[in-house]
């Protein structure tokens, strides 16, 4: 499939197909553009648009703090900028800044949450842990928070397909991407955003016409948590076994198929 770079304001933004319906995509946490290329390229009959977030990738981060609010505001400026989109498609971080602006008023007609986070990710050793990364990292002399090694083993944390082919792939992204932020403060501000809320808080401005896609094995968007979503908002819920947080790189094909289902419907 053609990609192409065609900002949206001071946003980084790329078009990939040429009809079919439109889709806007939104990344999760220090990702940018790349991670969710192969759930379009496994969708060729629809137009993707995809952003970089403020503060990753190609996107400057935001003058301001990067808070949650912040994020939220900008989504809404965005899609008034882009124009309309037929769905919109979210990952992990990406479903709390979309949940966000859609409490703030923006309108989507059909959204699937794709590994949502509906916990609260401050609890235990692991969280504490990477608080403490995160801030001292923060520091912009620091470069603990572009470290290739603690990428790598955050990578293989989450990685939990089988075949090498396929995790050598999944590092090698992260290897190059979860890298490309802005600035270390601007990612310190962004990663309290991703702790600070869940998409549960947001349940009241999430539209009729939604669906989820959850990993069975995800350990950030644990699975109890997407169940809960589900019930609150009887929203049809998609388990892809033996995935964990990444099924954008695992399991791109079944999130598509998800996402065609969306759109008939």
């Amino acid at each position: 499939m053609r990609i192409e770079r065609s900002d949206v304001g001071n946003t980084a933004t790329w078009k990939i197909g040429d009809g079919g319906p439109r889709v806007l995509l939104v990344h999760g946490f220090r990702g940018d553009h790349h991670g969710l290329l192969g759930v379009a390229g496994a969708m060729p009959e629809a137009r993707f648009v995809i952003p970089d977030l403020p503060g990753f990738g190609k996107t400057p981060a935001f003058a301001k703090v990067s808070n949650l609010d912040a994020y939220g505001e900008w989504l809404g400026e965005f899609l008034d900028q882009a124009g309309d989109f037929d769905a919109v498609l979210a990952h992990s971080f990406g479903t709390l800044v979309l949940s966000n602006a859609l409490n703030r008023g923006m309108k989507a007609r059909k959204v699937l949450l794709q590994n949502p986070i509906t916990t609260n990710p401050r609890h235990g050793l692991i969280a504490k842990a990477a608080d403490l990364y995160y801030e001292l990292g923060s520091d912009e002399k620091s470069n603990l928070l572009r470290s290739q090694l603690v990428v790598r083993a955050m990578s293989m944390a989450l990685t939990t397909a089988y075949r090498p082919g396929l995790r050598r792939f999944i590092h090698k992204q992260h290897s190059n991407y979860f890298s490309t932020f802005d600035n270390n403060q601007s990612l310190y501000e962004a990663y309290q955003a991703a702790s600070s809320s869940n998409v549960l808080d947001y349940v009241a401005g999430l539209p009729k016409a939604l669906r989820i896609v959850a990993g069975e094995r995800d350990v950030v968007a644990p699975l109890s948590g997407q169940k809960k979503l589900a019930e609150l908002t009887s929203a049809p819920l998609k388990v892809i076994p033996k995935t964990g947080h990444l099924t954008h790189y695992e399991k791109p094909a079944d999130v598509a198929a998800e996402l065609a289902l969306l759109l008939e419907n």
